[in-house]
């Protein structure tokens, strides 16, 4: 990377830089989704050895004394960048800050972490041994500790904690969420066993029988994916037995459902769910591909963008109307009253205190409080208030306050999730926000255009794609998530609009029940 002399040449070094980490991100990324999809069993070996390479060797790119030269002369001739270009230098800024300070080693040791956690939580989760997972647990925690004492002296975080927030949500601290779940929980706790009294007065849901034929559950899948706008040749669609997943860079993204002859209704779930992360990915500003500005934004908007398409548009009467008439058509099941829209309505916004957080039983009422405890539970381990041993108590005994009732083993409870495994410490909030950023990013798209909901029931779900693609993905990281929500919106995130959604929805007029579906055709 040879120096230059013009004002412009230590942000094109960077560049350059910034290109090849990019690259090697990519590469790591993908080597990833195959483990979680493709890998051989006996391949653990051969992958952990490739990532933990990949990430030292990008480690020293970005640590390299070199690059501090960059940055600071780079703001020094910051007059002769255009404002994209400037947002970009502060995205670049950003990146050296949060790493500068993390050893090598420490760094090749979390990413084996991650690989290493996802494993193991694949393979324990089902039998619901704490004590198996509990050494690698406090291996993980200590890292994550590690990682967040570094990354506090380099931003001046307040604790370690706010320090690891800041990974996923960039300027949301403990307080504030303190705050926004000080006020949400107690709306939520009130909510539920209203919404739940007043679906026992009503005619519950027929049961959904199976068995779903696999295939089938895949075609449906894949429609519904080609209407969202997924570009398949731009990505892949996978259908795997563990935790659902997606990522990837603009042109090579891999999005994995789980497939069950039980439901169709949950490998459909799972599947919208990360398409629309999927869809950020694919719709994220080419002009800056491979550049920091060109990536999604943190993760609050990044959730925002699963769940306005799972919970928002997948739980509405017109999704269901439409979801319908392709099943009845897909399953050779017409006229089926079990997969008619009014049953589907029911079932899909059936509200119970269900303890798994994604599951069918979990609904956009319980949704919150799963992602609450889960915070309160992290910070704890994180202050080490409390210990990994400890955990399954603590679990059963906070999901007694939260749902009324305590899981059964730890399959059901503290060992359901992959993120702690897997190192994504401080990122459970990161849904709350995305939630409430779905709901008023979709309040927003239907008033932009008043027809939505009938397009939607038309299993037309271009006019939201693009509106997501001009107000979100386009914009990449060149504004900061409140710039985002501010111009897409109006106003800032406000807890306001979620609150009315789950009122109207499943206390209001919305809960009528739809008129009978005829299958849409392809």
């Amino acid at each position: 990377m040879p120096d230059a002399a013009s004002p412009r040449s230590a942000y094109e070094n960077l560049t350059r830089l910034f290109n090849q980490l990019a690259a090697l991100g990519g590469v790591q990324n993908r080597l990833f989704r195959d483990m979680q999809t493709t890998l051989p069993k006996g391949g653990a070996e051969d992958h952990d050895r490739e990532v933990v390479a990949l990430s030292e060797i990008a480690h020293e790119k970005i640590t390299d004394p070199r690059v501090k030269t960059w940055l600071d002369e780079a703001q020094k001739n910051i007059a002769h960048l255009d404002t994209e270009e400037k947002a970009n230098l502060k995205m670049m800024q950003r990146a050296h800050l949060l790493s500068a300070g993390l050893p090598v080693e420490l760094a090749g040791k979390l990413k084996q972490a991650e690989s290493e956690g996802e494993r193991l939580h694949g393979q324990e989760k089902d039998g619901g041994d704490w004590s198996k997972v509990v050494p690698f647990f406090e291996k993980q925690l200590d890292l994550q500790r590690q990682q967040g004492a570094i990354l506090q002296q380099a931003t001046g975080a307040a604790t370690i904690y706010d320090a690891l927030l800041n990974n996923y949500s960039p300027g949301w601290t403990t307080a504030d969420y303190d705050k926004l779940f000080g006020e949400l929980e107690p709306f939520l706790k009130k909510l539920l066993p209203q919404v739940m009294a007043k679906q026992a007065a009503e005619a519950p849901a027929q049961p959904i029988n199976g068995p779903f034929d696999l295939a089938k559950e895949e075609v449906l899948s894949r429609d519904v994916a080609k209407r969202m706008g997924f570009d398949e040749t731009r990505g892949v669609l996978y259908f795997i037995p563990d935790h659902p997943c997606a990522g990837g860079t603009l042109n090579d993204v891999r999005a994995a459902g789980r497939p069950d002859p039980d439901s169709f209704l949950r490998p459909l779930y799972d599947m919208i769910h990360e398409l629309g992360h999927g869809l950020y990915d694919q719709n994220t500003p080419k002009k800056w591909a491979f550049q920091p500005a060109g990536s999604s934004l943190g993760m609050d908007i990044h959730e925002s963008q699963s769940l306005i398409w799972e919970f928002v548009v997948g739980k509405s009467p017109e999704f269901n109307k439409f979801i319908a008439g392709r099943a009845q058509e897909i399953f050779g099941r017409e006229g089926d009253p079990e997969l008619s829209a009014t049953n589907l309505q029911k079932e899909n916004q059936r509200v119970t205190p269900g303890l798994t957080r994604i599951s069918m039983e979990t609904s956009e009422v319980t949704y919150l409080l799963h992602i609450i405890m889960r915070y309160k539970l992290e910070k704890q381990m994180i202050n080490g208030e409390l210990e990994p041993k400890d955990l399954p108590d603590a679990w059963a005994k906070m999901s007694e306050d939260m749902f009324g009732r305590k899981p059964k083993d730890n399959a059901e409870g503290c060992m359901q999730d992959v993120h702690w495994f897997c190192g994504l410490w401080a990122y459970f909030p990161s849904y709350a926000l995305g939630y409430m950023g779905a709901v008023q990013l979709f309040h927003s798209a239907k008033k932009a255009d008043p027809d939505l909901l009938n397009q939607i029931e038309q299993g037309n779900f271009k006019p939201l794609k693009d509106w997501l693609t001009d107000n979100v993905h386009s914009k990449g990281s060149l504004i900061t998530a409140q710039e985002l929500m501010k111009q897409a919106t109006g106003e800032q995130l406000d807890a306001k609009f979620l609150k009315a959604h789950l009122q109207a929805r499943y206390l209001g007029e919305e809960t009528k029940k739809p008129a009978a579906a005829k299958a849409p055709k392809p």
